[in-house]
């Protein structure tokens, strides 16, 4: 069998990189008749496809300029689909989003009857669409995501039943962009429910609830997320912008401070620096 591999989403603050293995196919389906002949054979020509794929995929995230090239290369002496996959993973890298967006969608539409990894290329495909902010087509890639992944997980599908959260939390990131934070609140709600762990989640629906006003609630979240993850960047820079909504100006520099120890070489480090010469303005 075939493994059909991710590379890290790109969902914005309080995020993290997620990989996961998408749904395994059989590499006839996949590479286009590579499994035909005596069984021994097929499956020798399985494992170098497959280890074909993995080095493309690899080289993707590392050298998208080469990746591109190969996959390319590949593709035109019969790679199939995981050829087409890494060559638009190679664009993502390459930060042609629009690009990489739309061949990820082609290729959903032509892996129709494999629910599971149409799943997953709709997911690149709207945190592609994401990434150039056209949020109309990103919700709709993530929510038809959605849809198949939560009428296969009420059929019994485990694989498709994990991957609900991270497809709420990325519609919510959406949502939140397009200003509608009541709509990714209610996400990130269904996404807590299933993964009441997740950080993630927490962190986003506190800042969501926060721009809507609902300052206790958006302090519930901050202090769950930095209790379960005292080190992490995010949630104490959300923590911080929530104190200061509630008038705490000493409580919010320490956590933005604390971010720059925690992570002076990130994003969140430059958000935080903004805050704290904001800070000092005001008080002068």
């Amino acid at each position: 069998m075939f493994h059909f591999s991710l590379s890290p989403r790109r969902t914005g603050r309080g995020a993290r990189p997620r990989a996961r293995l998408g749904a395994m196919l059989a590499l006839a389906f996949l590479a286009g008749g590579l499994t035909a002949g005596p069984g021994n054979a097929a499956e020798g020509a399985g494992a170098t496809a497959e280890r074909q794929y993995c080095a493309c995929m690899a080289l993707a995230r590392s050298r998208p300029d080469q990746a591109f090239e190969k996959a390319g290369q590949w593709k035109a002496l019969g790679g199939g689909v995981p050829a087409r996959h890494c060559e638009a993973v190679a664009l993502l890298g390459l930060k042609e989003y629009g690009e990489a967006a739309r061949r990820l969608e082609a290729l959903a539409e032509d892996v129709k009857l494999a629910r599971g990894l149409r799943v997953d290329l709709l997911t690149q495909a709207g945190q592609a669409w994401l990434a150039v902010g056209d949020l109309s087509r990103a919700y709709a890639n993530q929510t038809t995501a959605l849809q198949l992944a939560g009428a296969r997980a009420q059929s019994g599908a485990p694989a498709l039943s994990s991957v609900l959260p991270d497809l709420y939390i990325d519609r919510a990131v959406t949502l939140a962009q397009a200003g509608r934070d009541d709509e990714a609140t209610t996400d990130l709600t269904k996404a807590l429910a299933l993964q009441p762990a997740s950080v993630t989640a927490l962190v986003l629906r506190a800042s969501a609830q926060r721009r809507q006003g609902r300052l206790t609630a958006a302090r519930a979240d901050a202090e769950a997320a930095v209790k379960r993850a005292p080190n992490d960047a995010e949630a104490r820079l959300e923590r911080g912008d929530v104190r200061l909504a509630l008038g705490d100006r000493d409580g919010a520099r320490a956590d933005w401070l604390k971010v720059l120890e925690l992570a002076p070489r990130e994003g969140a480090a430059d958000a935080a620096r903004a805050r704290i010469e904001t800070l000092d303005l005001k008080v002068r």
